[in-house]
């Protein structure tokens, strides 16, 4: 079950993602009234390419995923919550 939650993270789909995404900063805002939304994502971009790393040296050999793809898929979905916040 941990495998499997941990796959769902690296694997965002967008709009969803995105909608998540925007809760858990409003949460982090809450606790760091001064920061602003780059600094939100630049901690949690570290976090989730820690993560990433994880979870795909856990994959089996056969199932490959490539990590420059999902990484993109996280920058495109970061972009999209920016739009939503601002700068």
């Amino acid at each position: 079950m941990q495998f499997l939650r941990s796959l769902t993270l690296v694997v965002p789909i967008s709009g969803v993602a995105t909608a998540f995404e925007y809760n858990d900063y409003t949460e982090w805002q809450e606790e760091n009234q001064q920061g602003t939304v780059d600094q939100y994502i630049q901690e949690t971009v570290e976090t989730t390419k820690l993560a990433i790393d994880e979870v795909l040296d856990k994959l089996p050999a056969w199932l490959s995923i490539d990590r420059d793809e999902l990484i993109g898929q996280m920058e495109t979905m970061f972009a999209q919550m920016r739009s939503l916040v601002g700068d």
